[in-house]
């Protein structure tokens, strides 16, 4: 039960589509307020228009926006964080651009990294959950960097749970 006198906020990352999109309008349904994140303004007024939900349009693949994203929700009683942005290239990888690949890498990899040390240096008491993917446990010979990156997420989650 969520306390009345002080409103609890969740962040969701990737909040416009697939997971994160779920889990966005799930812990809405349960009482938070939700700052949706994410780079479909479109798909962000949507959910305002649906379920009111606070919006933060901005591309975690630019390491400004994400350090920008964390201070301006710090204010706020962000008690869940849900990282679920992502991005992946269906392609083999030799054919996938170096500038695909590397938006890969910040935005699976550095934007989730980034929130989730400064959540877990700053928030009295919640919890922070960073989606992965099925494709984490296996190669995936047309998706090797959206999978790559996917198990460094799942090993660096298993890691830092151990430390709390």
């Amino acid at each position: 039960m969520i306390k009345k006198e002080r409103l609890q906020y969740a962040l969701v990352t990737g909040a416009t589509s697939g997971i994160g999109k779920q889990i966005a309008v799930e812990l809405t349904k349960k009482g938070y307020k939700v700052i949706a994140c994410g780079r479909d303004l479109n798909a962000l007024l949507q959910l305002n228009a649906a379920y009111g939900m606070q919006l933060y349009p901005c591309d975690l693949s630019n390491k400004e926006s994400v350090y920008a994203l964390c201070k301006d929700v710090s204010d706020k009683n962000v008690t869940v964080v849900v990282n679920s942005a992502g991005v992946g290239f269906l392609e083999h990888f030799d054919k996938i651009s170096d500038e695909c690949d590397d938006m890969t890498v910040k935005l699976n990899i550095t934007a989730c990294q980034i929130i989730t040390k400064f959540f877990a240096r700053n928030m009295k008491k919640g919890v922070i959950l960073n989606v992965c993917s099925s494709a984490a446990f296996s190669p995936e010979p047309l998706m090797a960097s959206y999978a790559s990156s996917k198990a460094y997420i799942y090993s660096y989650s298993r890691a830092i749970d151990h430390v709390n």
